[in-house]
């Protein structure tokens, strides 16, 4: 099976991170930081991968040791720390974005549509991406890559007649660490959850250089997504930008192309949701990859619609509206986050020394005996 190079992992990085940070992250960042936002996304990004990259370096130095459910009672139990909880967090993170993507459907175009049915025929596509293989989801990705990041970039140009420079000198003053660190806590995670690369590094070409791929894929996301942020902040100040619910959305709204294209919001909603399928279809793989290792299977492909049901289940037992979801993600989310990438770093450490203690228990009879 053909490996995953680190150009392809690193288009499918920039779309996975870009997709929500763009789409839902935005409002409430500019009600946490202001007009200081623009400069949190970068440095969260940057503290963010590193924390992905210290679960790639220490998979890296376990190379074919990862902990397993074939080996001891300790292996196991070490491999049941490792997967129980990033199985959990990626089928939440899985559920969150597709409740998010099915409210902002309902509400702006699809209002008399079942939410449950916009639910199922998204899953079921994304199931049966899963169920053709990582390499169908990584050449989508390759290929909607360039066509999401010119359109996303354009875009906004079109737009400047609109624009409020005199807020821009707000950008360069209005600078409050303490809202700033708050900031980078709460949005340095959703470029912690590419740890899910730990999970595929077998199947990575030149898997030593990942933590290369992750830092820029998350840092050229986070300068698309701070070039939305200050257009946003520009054309709406930071009062009516926080209390937006899809501030990019409002932006794109303004783009006229003389008078045979006066609203292109659909064309760029729809460029948009290419990047929202390429994240649901990975997070959905991960979870059928940790499902199967969690019961001890080695064929998962019947199980991408088993995780697509679960979601399904999970997104239509939500009785939540999107403030509330938000309200969620900004309050106590970034713990959570935090400590499912903090555990999985002890978890590895863990497993790395004791497999150095065992190399050496039976490296010094050896030696002796010699």
């Amino acid at each position: 099976m053909k490996k995953i190079s680190q150009l392809e992992l690193g288009l499918l990085l920039c779309l996975f991170n870009y997709s929500t940070m763009v789409g839902f992250w935005i409002g409430p960042l500019a009600g946490i930081a202001s007009y200081s936002g623009w400069a949190v996304l970068p440095i969260a990004a940057i503290i963010g991968s590193s924390a992905a990259g210290v679960t790639v370096w220490l998979g890296n130095r376990l190379d074919d040791r990862m902990p397993g459910h074939s080996g001891g009672m300790l292996q196991t139990f070490l491999a049941l720390l490792l997967t129980v909880p990033a199985f959990g967090f990626f089928l939440h993170q899985a559920a969150y974005i597709m409740k998010e993507f099915t409210d902002f459907m309902a509400q702006m175009y699809l209002p008399t549509t079942p939410e449950w049915l916009l639910t199922a025929l998204f899953l079921y596509t994304a199931a049966i991406a899963v169920r053709s293989g990582l390499e169908t989801i990584v050449r989508c990705a390759s290929g909607f890559f360039f066509v999401v990041f010119m359109a996303s970039l354009l875009a906004p140009l079109l737009v400047t007649k609109d624009v409020n420079f005199d807020r821009s000198i707000a950008l360069v003053t209005h600078f409050r660490f303490d809202s700033m660190w708050e900031a980078v806590y709460k949005t340095a995670p959703w470029f912690g959850e590419s740890f899910f690369v730990l999970f595929l590094l077998p199947r990575i070409d030149a898997p030593q250089r990942t933590y290369r791929t992750l830092l820029i894929a998350s840092i050229g996301s986070s300068l698309v997504t701070a070039f939305y942020y200050i257009y946003s902040m520009l054309l709406f100040g930071q009062s009516v930008t926080a209390h937006l619910t899809y501030p990019v959305m409002e932006v794109i709204r303004y783009v006229r192309i003389g008078d045979f294209l006066e609203n292109m919001d659909p064309l760029m909603e729809a460029i948009w949701t290419a990047s929202i399928f390429i994240k649901l279809c990975t997070l959905l793989y991960i979870v059928t990859l940790l499902m199967t290792r969690i019961v001890k299977v080695k064929d998962g492909r019947p199980f991408s619609f088993v995780t697509a049901a679960i979601v399904f289940g999970i997104v239509n037992q939500m009785n939540v509206s999107t403030t509330e979801l938000n309200d969620f993600f900004q309050s106590s989310w970034a713990t959570f986050a935090w400590f499912i990438v903090l555990s999985t770093i002890l978890v590895l450490a863990l497993y790395l020394s004791f497999a150095k203690m065992n190399a050496a228990a039976y490296q010094t009879p050896s030696e002796e005996g010699g």
